[in-house]
Order: structure tokens, then C-alpha cells, then sequence
């Protein structure tokens, strides 16, 4: 955390790479025509300009590539061992086993990667389910879990990386990555499965179009992360005006243009999918229902977490949503009245995005009386909606913490940041270990079998269906008999 007086701290091993100058961060210093012309547009610029700095730290070197790879490992362990009563990969879980493994088993590649599912491309999920033909079916509930862990993983270190430009901490941004697979409102359907990693990578989307790597490799995965994101969730649609606010801040340097087109012609194709296809009204907007919302289910979980917002909600009403929204909107306030813009337009991107988000997701598809709490009631439904916004509620926190006022002695706000960070992983632990749809099993391993015996039982028959969680929504896989 810096000081207006103060240089930035010094780097951490997690960086991997060499420390900046305080008086120079990134890859180097910007070129002769990069400068604004006078007047307004100078100062839209340099505004711009915040929103996109140069990462705070410098070149991979070989250890940080092998601390990024042991991270992720880390944080793919932290998420599967949330599970509770039965270990994820026993599990096949809903839509990973149809439409993407069913899919997979019965249509050659080329068919299958491109379908659509609810009117909408899901890349990821299709090409990992592909991955998982090469195997016996057996082990295809091991392969989506380990794959879909080692992505939340992934996408964890990346938001680690890439919000190094805004976050110098580099304790707070490892907080901002560890939350990503600690999320309090994963626990019931978010974790560990393929369908659910489109909200992962909107999370994603959201720090990579605001990141500006320095290294070749770095851009690389960049530009990879962003196609995949576009290519696999729909509700990527929301961080479209980030990036034509990246294009615009970066117009001058085409190499930096790559990621945020890439993103948009993605995201495009998305929209001309959904456009093409005859989608059912969506629920009406309630804006009462949204500001409850937003009260009860991002702003106190993201403090408290779900758990214990349930139970405040359930034992005081709206006492303690109401104090949390005051708690994040000081917080809001505080970030976006600093001189420093690096942490001033972030957090206030962030604050948009996520009550754009929440309003977008929910409108689109669930509802808004199927996620809002009643009175003396409390639910964990639902929880892919809140994914994002709680995590960007989170990260304007961790935003205004990294940057200490000057007034307050640096020993102090550094206390203050701890109590913070100590109660974001407070309410986070509580959510942790989550007995959830998944924990009913059925057992795939024996599904399998069973199966098995009803093809060798069964002359002519040419699939058997193999059952998924949750049970009861009866999903279930159809593998081709030849593949048993």
C-alpha cells in the first residue's frame, strides 16, 4: 500500500520478477506519440490512461512462470476440497454430462464444439468434453472436475497478475485471487464443473481488459483468455463498454488492440447467435426487488459472506444490509475521491459492473423474486448470478485499501487493511466446505457400470443413460454403448 509520499512497496516473491522503480513501472516509458493533444481530449486521455496503466511489476522470469504453475495447483486444491460428503470427481454434474459429454460421444468434433446450448456458443466446456472422448467414459467425471478446477485456478492467478497495475499490495492482490476460488456464493453450483466456468471467466474479462502485460507470453494468454471467455459466456456482453474504453485509451499502440477486438468479435458472434434464435421473454425489470437484492445478496456477502448474511438477515432484517451497503458505498467514496486514478476509475468500473452485471444476468434469465431473500428466510440458490457482482463489490474494497491516505501513519492503515482482508476471509472460510446438490450423488463410477451391464443385457441397444447430479432434475449422459 503506498502514500503520496511514500514509494510503493517493495515486490514480493509471488511477482516472480525484479522490482519496479518507484518512479517507473512496466515495460518502459510510453513513446514521443503517445501524447494527448491539448485541451478536453488531453484530459479524457490521461483519464483513460488510469484506467489502463502498465502492470505493477516487471518481466516473467522462470521462477515466477514456476510459481504461477505451483499457484495454480494451489488454488485448484483450495476449490475441490470445498466439496463436501462425497470428493467432486465422484460426481458427473448436470449439463457436463448433456449436453457436453452426451454431445461429445455422439457428433463428430466439428459438430459438436460449435453447437449451441440455450442459444449460445459454450467453447470451453465442448472442447474439454472432447478431451475426455480419448478416455474410457469412466473417467470422464475425473477429467471435467480436475479441468474445471485447474481453470478456476487459473483464472485466479490471472487476476492476481493482472490487476497488479491498480493493486501494488502484493498481499491484497493475492487476496483479490485467492477469493476468486473462495467465492462465499460458489458452494451450491458453482464449483468444480464445466457449466458453471462461464462465470469464472466473466470474472476474468473483467481485470484482463483492464490489464497490460509487458511480456509477449503474458499478451498471449491474454488475447487467449478473452477469445475463451467470449466464445463460452454469453454475459460477456456486460464488459463490452470496457473494451471500447480499452481500444479508445490504447488507439496508438496497435499491438494492445489485439485483446480487446478479439474480445469484441467474440462477443459479437455470441450476440448473433441469440439474435438468430427465438429466445423467450425474459422476466420484467424490478428495480424494489434489485436494490434488495444487491443489498441483501452482494453487498452484505461480500463483507460477511452467504452464510452469515443468511443469518443476520434472517435474526435482524434490514439492519445489517442496509449498514453493508453504507460500509461499500464509504468505500466507493473513498476510492473514487483519491487523486490517484489508478485506484479511482477501477473501483468505480468496478462498482458499474456490478450492479450491471446483477441486473443483466438476473433480468435475462432467472428473475428476480427467485434470488431476492424473504422475510425471516434465507436461501443459497442461485449463486452463479452473484458470482461476479460479489467478487468486484470485494475488489473495490481491496481497491481502496491499497491506496492509504496521507494523513494516516502507514503502521495504522496497514492494521486497518488487515482487520479488512481478515473479515473478507472470515466470511469466506464460513462458506467453505459446502454440502450441496452434489453431495446426493449419484455415483458415476457405478452408473457406469450399470450401464454397462444394461448394454450386455440389452442386444440392439445402442446407448445407455448414465445419471448426474443434481438427481432431481434427472440429467443424465448418453454413452454410446461401442465406448463402454
Amino acid at each position: 500500500m503506498t502514500a503520496h509520499t511514500r514509494p510503493d512497496p517493495p515486490r514480493r516473491i509471488l511477482d516472480g520478477v525484479s522490482s519496479p522503480s518507484p518512479t517507473s513501472v512496466g515495460p518502459g516509458p510510453a513513446p514521443a506519440d503517445d501524447a494527448a493533444p491539448e485541451g478536453w481530449r488531453a484530459a479524457v486521455d490521461r483519464e483513460l490512461a488510469a484506467l489502463f496503466p502498465s502492470e505493477g511489476v516487471g518481466r516473467w522470469r522462470p521462477l515466477g512462470l514456476v510459481l504461477a504453475a505451483v499457484a495454480t495447483a494451489a488454488a485448484a486444491l483450495l476449490q475441490l476440497g470445498r466439496q463436501a460428503v462425497v470428493a467432486p470427481w465422484e460426481v458427473m454434474w448436470a449439463e457436463d454430462a448433456a449436453p457436453y459429454l452426451t454431445d461429445a460421444r455422439a457428433l463428430p468434433l466439428l459438430e459438436s464444439v460449435p453447437r449451441t446450448f440455450h442459444d449460445y456458443f459454450h467453447v470451453y466446456p465442448r472442447v474439454v468434453a472432447e478431451l475426455s472422448t480419448l478416455f474410457h467414459p469412466v473417467r470422464a467425471a475425473e477429467i471435467f472436475v480436475l479441468a474445471a478446477a485447474a481453470t478456476a485456478g487459473a483464472v485466479a492467478v490471472t487476476v492476481y497478475r493482472a490487476s497488479s497495475g491498480h493493486v501494488r499490495e502484493p498481499l491484497l492482490r493475492a487476496l483479490l485471487g485467492a477469493l476468486v476460488v473462495l467465492s462465499p456464493v460458489a458452494g451450491n453450483e458453482l464449483m468444480n464443473n464445466l457449466a458453471n466456468l462461464q462465470w469464472y471467466f466473466c470474472l476474468a474479462a473483467f481485470w484482463v481488459l483492464l490489464w497490460r502485460p509487458s511480456t509477449v507470453l503474458a499478451r498471449v494468454w491474454q488475447v487467449f483468455l478473452l477469445a475463451v471467455a467470449a466464445l463460452s459466456a454469453p454475459l460477456t456482453v456486460v464488459f463490452v463498454p470496457l473494451a471500447l474504453l480499452r481500444v479508445v485509451a490504447r488507439r496508438r499502440h496497435p499491438a494492445e488492440l489485439v485483446a480487446p477486438v478479439v474480445f469484441l468479435a467474440g462477443t459479437a458472434l455470441q450476440l448473433v447467435s441469440m439474435l438468430r434464435a427465438t429466445l423467450p421473454a425474459g422476466p420484467a425489470f424490478d428495480a424494489g426487488l434489485a436494490v434488495q437484492t444487491y443489498a441483501q445478496r452482494v453487498a452484505l456477502t461480500a463483507l460477511v459472506g452467504d452464510r452469515h448474511a443468511g443469518r443476520l438477515w434472517e435474526a435482524h432484517g434490514w439492519l445489517w444490509p442496509v449498514v453493508a451497503v453504507l460500509v461499500l458505498g464509504a468505500f466507493v467514496a473513498y476510492a473514487a475521491g483519491r487523486s490517484k486514478a489508478r485506484t479511482r476509475w477501477p473501483a468505480l468500473a468496478a462498482t458499474v459492473t456490478s450492479v450491471g452485471f446483477l441486473v443483466v444476468a438476473v433480468s435475462g434469465r432467472a428473475g428476480w423474486d427467485t434470488i431476492v431473500w424473504d422475510a425471516g428466510s434465507q436461501h443459497f440458490l442461485m449463486g452463479r448470478y452473484l458470482l461476479v457482482p460479489v467478487a468486484l463489490a470485494q475488489a473495490v474494497v481491496v481497491l481502496a485499501l491499497d491506496d492509504a491516505p496521507e494523513r494516516v501513519a502507514d503502521g495504522t492503515w496497514r492494521r486497518l487493511a488487515a482487520v479488512v482482508a481478515g473479515l473478507l476471509v472470515f466470511g469466506a472460510g464460513a462458506d467453505y466446505t459446502a454440502v450441496n446438490q452434489r453431495s446426493d450423488g449419484p455415483e458415476w463410477r457405478a452408473g457406469i457400470a450399470e450401464a454397462a451391464e444394461e448394454c450386455r443385457t440389452t442386444p440392439g441397444l445402442e446407448a445407455a443413460e448414465v445419471k448426474a447430479a443434481p438427481v432431481l432434475l434427472d440429467f443424465a449422459a448418453a454413452i454410446p454403448c461401442e465406448d463402454i
